[in-house]
């Protein structure tokens, strides 16, 4: 077993950077676009993108065991960004060094105009001029790489630095380690709690069981493969950076779980690893701030082109069962599975746009919780309506949806600028006390529905 346990691979390169004295932004999104000669158009939100010695480098991270299946995203990269004049070169940083099998069908892969390189974590520190040993199989000496990381430089070299982190790290408890590294997934109020209630992290985390009552959010920019096509590169970069860290603020604020991102979109988890009874109605705030950041993203860009692009943010909200699993063979990375999450995407695929399709579940969630009556989303603005089998994936029957219009978000609400000097990420919000009794919702109009063609915005699209 790794001593990196609860340890992503691309936190050891990140401090492996730091140490090294390397210029970088995490999470950096690249816009391969528009047609570059090979697969791979798109944007993609880069590991690490370092600048050294005048130079362009992204860095990606994949740990565990590799083999050609799962290499296939990271090719789809590697052509992209060969084709373009973005970065100068492409390190692949892996855990151990590629078998000789695997190595040269890679090679064979990328071919020889490739920008691509392929490092284990131990060569990383020499690519960049430092004479670093670092073994990540050893605990010690992990913990002493992110106590040089993160302490001042002064005047002493890497090295020193590194030697001076590995005398202090003998001093640090594993658990704290732990938890440190936790803090990287989870908001840090929220691995605080957990580490003060008894059991195992592994339970706590409820690992290889099912939770039940989550909500379940997924967010998506309506063309904004569009943007990418006619937005400046540069700009389009900035305004993905800036929107990636807005949304996982946004996400943890309103008490969720951030799973992942995958391209534009946003997939959340609400109720976990926390349930505090009104998870449905924290998915729902945060399905409304996530409009009107993507409003603003969207402005800014508009702003810059010519083309007068339709675009907007579509949310869909389910809520039911999930199974959570451990991505890392030997750490702690939670994601999830379960029927929940493919209703959500259909959701959010029959969403109109600047609006929220939910499920009947969370509709009956919303409605039953205990928040104040006033408080969003009120029931006058929530309509009734029908997504057929055909419209949703997977289903096997029609699915009754109500949709939340948040069309006309305030103009003067600056969510970034909010969220920039917004309270604590993961801040415990007092649960209010439940009025005497609660509201009714009136019952789905059967009979109007099977009656002939809906109204307009009678279907979730």
């Amino acid at each position: 077993m790794s001593a990196t346990e609860g340890l992503r691979l691309e936190s050891v390169v990140e401090y492996i950077l730091r140490v090294a004295d390397v210029s970088y932004r995490a999470e950096y999104p690249l816009a391969f676009g528009p047609e570059p000669p090979k697969p791979g158009a798109g944007t993609h939100l880069i590991d690490f993108l370092a600048e050294w010695k005048g130079q362009r480098i992204a860095i990606e991270a994949m740990g565990g065991r590799l083999f050609p299946a799962r290499m296939k995203r990271f090719l789809q990269v590697e052509a992209g960004l060969s084709a373009t004049p973005l970065v100068d070169a492409l390190l692949l940083v892996v855990e151990a060094p590629l078998s000789k099998g695997l190595s040269d069908w890679l090679a064979t892969e990328m071919g020889p105009a490739t920008i691509a390189k392929v490092l284990s974590v131990d060569e990383l520190p020499g690519y960049f001029g430092k004479a670093l040993r670092v073994d990540i199989h050893d605990a010690r000496q992990v913990e002493a790489l992110r106590i040089a990381a993160f302490s001042p430089a002064a005047d002493t070299g890497s090295e020193d630095r590194l030697e001076s982190a590995m005398q202090e790290s003998s001093r640090v408890d594993p658990h704290r380690l732990q938890l440190r590294n936790l803090k990287r997934l989870f908001p840090a109020a929220v691995v605080d709690r957990l580490d003060a209630q008894p059991g195992s992290l592994e339970e706590k985390l409820r690992i290889g069981t099912t939770v039940r009552g989550v909500t379940v959010l997924l967010s998506d920019i309506m063309n904004f493969s569009s943007f990418v096509k006619h937005a400046p590169t540069d700009l389009l970069n900035e305004a993905m950076s800036e929107y990636y860290r807005a949304a996982r603020r946004v996400v943890w604020n309103h008490g969720g779980t951030l799973d992942k991102f995958i391209g534009d979109a946003v997939l959340a988890i609400f109720g976990y690893p926390e349930d505090d009874g009104l998870s449905a109605r924290r998915a729902a705030r945060a399905a409304r701030d996530l409009i009107v950041l993507g409003d603003q993203i969207i402005s800014g860009l508009m702003e810059n082109i010519n083309d007068v692009i339709e675009s907007g943010t579509r949310v869909g909200l389910a809520s039911g069962d999930v199974r959570v699993m451990n991505l890392s063979e030997d750490g702690l990375e939670p994601s999830f599975v379960g029927d929940v999450i493919n209703r959500a995407a259909r959701l959010e695929k029959n969403s109109p746009v600047n609006c929220i399709l939910i499920d009947q579940v969370t509709y009956r969630c919303l409605m039953n919780d205990s928040a104040e009556p006033t408080d969003f989303p009120r029931e006058d603005r929530m309509e009734c309506g029908i997504v057929e089998k055909g419209e949703a994936k997977g289903q096997a029957w029609d699915q009754w949806t109500w949709t939340i219009d948040c069309e006309a978000p305030p103009p003067h609400c600056d969510l970034i600028a909010r969220l920039r000097a917004g309270r604590r990420a993961g801040e415990a919000v007092p649960r209010p006390t439940p009025p005497a009794e609660a509201p009714k919702p009136p019952a789905p109009a059967l009979a109007e529905a099977a009656a002939g063609p809906p109204p307009r915005g009678r279907r979730g699209r």
